[in-house]
C-alpha cells in the first residue's frame, strides 16, 4: 500500500540519484540511477528502499499514537543528504523532525558498504580502543569499550574541531552512541544529545580526519577504509 512517485534527479559524487516521494505522506528518499556496477546499485538500492520504508513505518506508528483530531497537524519530515559517494561506500545524513507528542529533532547517519554488501557500524571502519576491532553489544565488556572509545572521541574532537566543540558543553558520555557518516575528509562524529539540545546535535565540522582514521582501522581493516 506504499506508492512512490519520481520526482527529481540530482548528482552528487559522480553518482545519479533519482528522487522519490511517497504520496501520503510527502516524505523523499534517493535510489541510484547511475554510477556503480548494475549488481551493487541494486543491492544498495534495495539498502535505501528499506530505510525509506523504515521511516515510513515509523511515521504510521506516529500517526496512530495521536489523537484522531491532531492527526491531520501532524508533521514528520526527513532530510537525507548524500555525503559520500564512492567505488567503495554510499554515506547520507539524516535530519528529522517530528511533532510526535512534543516537537522533536534528530540526525543520524547511514553508511553502505559496496564490498561488503551491507550497512556498516562505526567499529566497522573504526577502532581507536586498544585490542581487536569486534561488534559492540549490551554486554558490561562492550560498556567499557564505548566508554573508552566515549572519552577519546570527546578528547579528540576538543583538540581537532575545537571551533565545532564550543558551541555546548559537549561531555564523553554524549558519544557513548555517536552516529557517523562518511565525507570526503574522513568520518563524522554526531553526539547523542537529550531532546531538549537537539540544535546542538549537528555540529559543523566534528569529523576525524582520514589520516587518524587510518592509523585505528576497524573490524573490515585498513583496506577496506574510503
Amino acid at each position: 500500500d506504499v506508492s512512490f512517485q519520481k520526482t527529481a534527479t540530482s548528482t552528487d559524487h559522480g553518482k545519479t540519484l533519482q528522487w522519490y516521494r511517497d504520496l501520503d505522506s510527502g516524505l523523499e528518499h534517493p535510489l541510484i540511477a547511475s554510477g556503480y556496477p548494475d549488481a551493487e546499485r541494486d543491492a544498495l538500492n534495495q539498502y535505501l528502499r528499506a530505510q525509506a520504508l523504515n521511516t515510513l513505518a515509523a511515521r504510521r506508528e506516529c500517526l496512530a499514537a495521536l489523537p484522531a483530531d491532531k492527526r491531520a497537524a501532524l508533521q514528520y519530515r526527513v532530510t537525507i543528504t548524500p555525503t559520500l559517494l564512492d567505488d567503495h561506500y554510499a554515506s547520507f545524513h539524516l535530519h528529522e523532525e517530528n511533532s510526535c507528542g512534543a516537537p522533536y529533532a534528530a540526525d543520524s547517519g547511514i553508511t553502505y558498504s559496496l564490498a561488503a554488501g551491507r550497512g556498516v557500524e562505526l567499529e566497522d571502519l573504526f577502532w581507536p580502543n586498544d585490542g581487536t576491532p569486534q561488534p559492540l553489544d549490551d554486554s558490561p565488556a562492550a560498556q567499557t569499550l564505548r566508554e573508552q572509545r566515549a572519552q577519546w572521541l570527546h578528547d579528540t574532537l576538543q583538540r581537532r574541531a575545537p571551533q565545532a566543540m564550543q558551541g555546548y558543553p559537549y561531555q564523553p558520555r554524549h558519544y557513548l552512541y555517536p552516529y557517523f557518516y562518511l565525507v570526503p575528509e574522513g568520518i563524522y562524529i554526531g553526539p547523542l544529545l537529550p531532546a531538549r539540545a537537539a540544535a546542538h546535535a549537528h555540529p559543523a565540522g566534528s569529523v576525524i580526519p582520514a589520516a587518524i582514521v587510518a592509523e585505528h582501522p576497524g573490524m573490515l581493516g585498513k583496506a577496506a577504509l574510503p
